[in-house]
């Protein structure tokens, strides 16, 4: 049995007609992960210990989209927007991609598709610019959620330092 999903790697293409066949080594848990013009998905997959089995695939297809702009409404290109699903059922890959990250286009614009539906917060931020606050979005199984517009508003950069009981710095300690 598979005790370890990322031990092995197999790909195989989609024939015209959405079919796929693949030989896996061993039964057990695989990930399988499917790109394709018309969407995108990850499902965590239970091979049988059997000589075939069928596994049939729907993607999701839920989406985000939206616009970040300044305070004065001005679109920004290059910022960073991400989202993370906070209510709902996604499987997630040990090796997934960065596709809930996305940098916005001239017109501040960015889209995420192959969601599946649930309650996702996005957000944005860009090193110089600053932050957005976060929103929550609810995102169906094949409606698009609306534009979601998030505004870049400049902070304060704080600084300080941090110390353990004994006075000596702590190195390296995320914030």
């Amino acid at each position: 049995e598979c005790d370890d999903p990322m031990a092995s790697q197999q790909t195989t293409q989609v024939d015209a007609d959405g079919s796929y066949e693949i030989e896996l080594p061993t039964p057990g848990a695989w990930w399988m992960r499917v790109m394709g013009s018309s969407g995108h998905g990850e499902f965590l997959l239970e091979v049988p210990a059997a000589p075939e089995f069928t596994y049939d695939i729907a993607l999701p297809e839920g989406q985000m989209s939206g616009r970040v702009v300044d305070a004065e409404g001005a679109a920004l290109e290059g910022v960073d927007v991400s989202h993370v699903l906070v209510e709902g059922r996604a499987h997630r890959s040990p090796l997934r991609m960065a596709d809930d990250r996305r940098a916005t286009d001239a017109d501040g614009a960015f889209e995420f598709t192959g969601l599946t539906p649930g309650t996702y917060r996005g957000g944005a931020e860009h090193a110089e610019l600053g932050i957005a606050a976060s929103v929550l979005v609810e995102v169906g199984d094949g409606s698009p959620a609306g534009v979601v517009v998030l505004t870049l508003r400049a902070g304060t950069r704080g600084r300080g330092s941090v110390v353990d009981a004994d006075g000596a710095p702590v190195r390296y300690a995320p914030i």
